[in-house]
Parts: C-alpha cells; structure tokens; sequence
C-alpha cells in the first residue's frame, strides 16, 4: 500500500488504466525488469534494457515463432511459456498487437477487451518478444522463419470473406461485415472503405445470422450520444452520427432456432433505446413453430433461454413501440439470389423461401425452396455477414480450400513436424474468444509434450531472431516493439480522454511511426 501511495503522489494526472497495469504487472512480474520514470506528466512503464532481455531470452534452449498476436497467438504463448527454457518471438503484419481484440471486438464491449490484460503479462515476460509491422513474405520469407526456429505457430487468423456469389454483388454500398467492423474498429486498410449512409431507403440488410452481423446492427442503430463514449473510430462516429439509416433487416437461411448468434448478444439487440426489436414472419411458419412451453422444456438449456426471449419478442412484434424512431426486423427461411441496382449502386436484394427439413433441431437443412414465390426487400446498404476463410500464408502449406483452414491434427500441421497451427486458421472462424483460448491452450500442450517426447526436432541449434534481425535490418523493415506499443497505447488514452472516451486508435500506419519517433 506504501509503494502504492508513492506512485499516486507522483503520478496524479495519471490515466487510472495506465496506473493500475502498472501496479498489477510490478506486483506480478519480476520488479528488477521494470523501472518507472515521469514522461510527459504521465506515468510510464519501461523494460528495463533490450539488449539485458535478448540476452535472457537467448539463453533459452528452445525457439518458437508466433505468426499472429491476436487471441490465438498469445493464448498458445502463454501456454507453451509454463516451460522454463523456451522462449517465444510473436510477429504480426500489422504495428500493433491483439489482433481480434482490438480489431474484431465491438467497441460497445470493452468489458471483452480486458483480455488485453493477461496479454500484456505474456508480451512483457522475459522470454516474450513481440516484432510488429512484419510482413511475412516480403520482410521475411516463411522458409527464413522455418530456419530460425524449432517450431512456427501459425495464427493468423482469417483474412477472406465468405462471398454470396449472386448477380449484384459487386455493386456499391454491397459490403462485408468484415470490412464494416475494420472500418469502425480502425483496421488502417479499411479507414478510407467507401459506404453510403444517407441513400435515399432508409433500410439496411444484412445477410447472415452470427455475432458479427447483430453487431454491424446494434453500431448502425445505437444512438450517436452512447457510441460516441466508446472507443469507436473517429471518422466511423462521424459517418454514424448523420446516417439516415432507421431501420435494419437482418436475413438468415434458416429459422430463429439454428441461428447462430449467442444469446448475449440478442438480448443486447432487444435493449437498444430506441429500437424496436420484431421478427416478421409468415402465419404457416408461426403455426409449424410455435414457442409454448412444451417446445421450450424440450430444448437444451442454452437454446431454452434463447427460445424464452424469442417468444417475449414475437409476442410483441405486432406492437409497433410509438416512442421508438428505430427497428431492427429479423427474417428466416430466406436465401438471396440477386442483389438488383439503381446504378451503380444497390436498391434491393431479391430472395427466395426455404423449407427445412425440421424447424426445431439446431441442425436442420435446407430440403426445398420456394422458386415461384420470390420476395424483394428494398435497401440502401446491404453486409454480407455470412462468414470468413483463412488463406494459405506461403504456399508450401497443407491446405483445405473449400474449408478454409491449414491442414492439421490437433493443431499439428500435417506432414510438417516443426509447424503448428491455432485460433481460425486451424479450426475455422467460428466462436467467442474463450473458444479459441481452450483450443490455443491444447495447442500449447501438444508443443510442449512433441519437446519432451522428442518428436520435435530440438538438438539442431536454432539461433531464433539473432538469425532474424539481420535480415530484417538488411531489407530496412520498419518495426514495432512492446515498448513501442506501450507508448502508442498511452498516446491513444491520452487522446480519447480528451473525447471522453476509453481510447482514440490512431488508423493510419505513418501516424503510428511518428507517433513511436516521438519517444526515441
């Protein structure tokens, strides 16, 4: 409490994150690796010296390379750093860490994002090294990593939307949810996306049922007054602010009980202000689908909570709310076959009826449709929201294209006894964040039992990124370190405190450099 006291008598304009990372790190980390120093009036916190950690982490035996810094990449380090003599070099394209976190994750979900936490404990570990703004390909070559170290983890996540592959899809205002969430969430690829929300419909479709496409939701519906107390991008709050759009349509294949968003995230639709939240659906549907209480004790816990909420919803679809400018309408049993254009952009996507073969099980296909009675559902912006795919990093890497995913066992990259594989690129990109922590953890454990059990190849001397650096120095990349970001995230704190907001992120890649140039 002493040493507590002190830090707050010297540090009182401090942001209270910045100081209480700093007090849990100094009260779980090694104290001697710290030091504290005032900067800027603002409390910082340094490695002590990059050259005394190199030579730390070189002194270990073993050498791993995390390709990816998002929730797989540091879950599976956190997991293979319970071993003592291995040390792990995380590289990741873009100049700053946490991938999912920072980039995927709703910025009305801060809560989600604490995770950043017990990343940061991984990333400032002695035997952790965190090499940012690395382009795997072009800085480094994938066989140049393979060289260096006794074992590459791939997670990298998926980079490629699923596409509908109907007429119209390339029309403007036609975009995917990924796309969407990297501009809002200030992905700098996607800073300058080009979207329209004030067309002259007032409506929005979103094709696809998940998590992703009720958050694309919830961020064109919630009121400018509570987005702007998030960490959403600025120019993102701009645009939301004057949008036009009042009213939301979200589109799935099949029925409301295999749709795959969470109920967490449903319930979080139906509290909107100002948003009234329906399903619109047609009578011989509600009849072959009724929720009474029979069919809900039927369903598994999960699904019965859901399937409650359901039925408050439908009970009172047909009450239009008169104190709700808003509405966010669900529909089910549709499949679009045609986006259609008011040059040259989208006006309305045309879509046909499907019939299941069961309306209950979670499971259930698709058996039949409706050809001869088509629907068409106008729209000024229309997101496509039904998933995304990895890609092969290099292409020597056992591959299912159709899947997505690099071929693996168990996270064990096949016919490849020194590659791994996490998060989406090995499994597919489906769940929460706590998915991919248990898989990652597994992960972690199959490296670590391939080392003891010798299956992996560790008498062959690895020199890790002393043999990395060089390369790096000779092709002139422009890196990234975790002393780097830790000064970039005060920076962003300091900016969105000024907003007040949790942090303004900074979307372009030459503002973050000057940004670093400041401290050196």
């Amino acid at each position: 409490m002493l040493i507590i006291k002190r830090l707050l008598t010297k540090c009182r304009n401090v942001d209270i994150n910045c100081f209480l990372s700093i007090v849990e790190s100094s009260l779980l980390l090694k104290c001697n690796r710290y030091r504290f120093y005032n900067l800027n009036n603002h409390c910082q916190r340094s490695l002590s010296s990059s050259a005394t950690n190199d030579t730390k982490s070189n002194n270990c035996k073993y050498k791993i390379a995390i390709i990816g810094s998002g929730p797989a990449g540091f879950y599976t380090s956190q997991q293979l750093l319970k071993y003592p003599n291995l040390n792990v070099d995380i590289y990741e394209k873009f100049p700053v860490p946490f991938g999912l976190v920072r980039f995927g994750v709703a910025p009305d979900h801060q809560e989600v994002k604490n995770v950043i936490n017990s990343f940061t404990k991984v990333a400032t570990n002695d035997r952790t090294r965190f090499i940012g703004n690395i382009n795997i390909g072009t800085d480094i070559t994938f066989q140049e990593l393979r060289d260096a170290y006794h074992a590459v983890v791939l997670c990298y996540g998926s980079s490629q939307d699923a596409m509908l592959n109907i007429p119209g899809e390339s029309l403007g205002n036609v975009i995917s949810a990924r796309r969407f969430v990297g501009w809002y969430n200030g992905i700098p690829q996607d800073k300058d996306l080009e979207l329209s929300l004030n067309t002259s419909c007032n409506t929005a479709i979103i094709i696809g049922q998940g998590n992703v496409a009720l958050d694309c939701a919830r961020i064109l519906l919630t009121p400018p007054d509570i987005l702007k107390k998030t960490d959403i991008t600025s120019h993102a709050f701009r645009k939301l602010s004057n949008s036009n759009i009042r009213r939301v349509v979200i589109i799935g294949r099949r029925g409301p009980l295999q749709a795959a968003f969470k109920i967490k995230e449903f319930r979080e639709l139906t509290k909107m202000p100002d948003c009234h939240v329906r399903f619109d659906w047609s009578q011989s549907i509600r009849e072959r689908l009724d929720f009474n209480d029979k069919l809900i004790d039927s369903l598994p816990r999960s699904r019965r909570r859901l399937a409650q909420l359901y039925r408050q919803i439908i009970d009172g679809s047909n009450k239009m709310r008169d104190d709700c400018s808003k509405e966010c309408l669900f529909k089910f049993f549709l499949t679009p076959i045609e986006i259609c254009p008011e040059s040259p952009m989208v006006a309305s996507v045309r879509l046909k009826q499907n019939l299941l073969d069961d309306y209950i099980r979670e499971d259930a296909k698709i058996i039949d449709t409706c050809d001869n009675k088509l629907i068409e559902e106008p729209c000024g912006i229309l997101i496509r929201s039904i998933g995304y795919r990895s890609v092969p990093l290099d292409p020597s890497l056992p591959f299912d294209n159709r899947r997505g995913i690099i071929l693996n066992q168990q996270g064990r990259v096949i016919d490849n006894p020194d590659l791994y594989c996490s998060g989406w690129a090995a499994f597919g990109a489906t769940g929460v964040i706590v998915n991919t922590m248990s898989a990652s953890f597994e992960v972690g454990k199959n490296i670590l039992n391939d080392i003891q059990d010798g299956r992996l190849d560790t008498e062959t001397i690895k020199r890790g990124y002393d043999q990395i650096r060089p390369i790096l120095e000779k092709r002139q990349a422009n890196i990234i370190d975790f002393v780097d970001w830790t000064r970039i995230d005060q920076f962003e704190r300091e900016q969105g405190r000024k907003e007040g907001k949790p942090r303004e992120k900074i979307v372009s890649v030459d503002q973050i450099f000057d940004v670093k140039k400041k401290f050196e």
